[in-house]
């Protein structure tokens, strides 16, 4: 999952809630799936939808599966932020963005609703984060164009600076992160989060 902020709009009016059943509905997959269209239907509520996502990171903690980056900005390469990639699940990865109750589904009614829902879910991952995080983590040095440098330490930090709540993501991976541990292994659906803007980094000193 790629992740960056969007940025914030003037406020609208128009603002509504999530969408219902008329205005979000799951025809077109029932015609080739209509277990997954089922599934879509009666997807959990935002709040279980957030505890789900949460254990996706800790469950692939106790895997040590989880991937760190940290991508240097182009305009300063001296300055960087936070990657982090995890897995999710087909199923996760489907509710996450294409539910009724789900990611996407928040800014469709609301994009304050999008960005609140957004905040919530950064604030738990980095309670995540914080409770799991080592003073150093081995990760990957990626350039501007996400481009693998070579293994890196990355200081626990960095990685907790970086990802602040109301300008990070968490998004589709479009681009994965080499594993640093032999016990990675291929996935076929990660999470990622990464703040929109990069944090500068001092001298000795990163979701389905």
């Amino acid at each position: 999952m790629d992740a960056r902020h969007a940025g914030y709009a003037m406020p609208d009016p128009r603002c509504t809630g999530l969408p219902d059943n008329s205005s979000w509905r799951f025809d077109q997959i029932a015609c080739s799936d209509l277990n997954r269209a089922f599934t879509l239907e009666m997807a959990g509520p935002p709040s279980a939808l957030l505890e789900a996502t949460v254990k996706a990171l800790d469950e692939a903690f106790g895997l040590g599966v989880v991937r760190f980056g940290r991508e240097h900005a182009e305009a300063q390469p001296d300055d960087s932020r936070a990657v982090v990639q995890f897995a999710v699940g087909v199923g996760l990865f489907d509710w996450f963005f294409n539910a009724r109750t789900g990611y996407r589904a928040h800014f469709r009614g609301c994009y304050k609703r999008g960005l609140e829902f957004n905040k919530q879910i950064i604030e738990a991952l980095r309670r995540c984060l914080d409770a799991k995080l080592p003073d150093i983590v081995i990760g990957r040095e990626l350039n501007k164009n996400f481009e693998d440098c070579g293994e890196t330490e990355i200081p626990r930090s960095l990685l907790m600076d970086s990802l602040v709540p109301h300008l990070s993501k968490v998004w589709f991976c479009t681009k994965l992160t080499r594993p640093s541990q032999q016990r990675d292994s291929a996935v076929s659906t990660l999470g990622q989060i990464l703040p929109q803007q990069p944090v500068g980094v001092p001298a000795g000193t990163a979701l389905p």
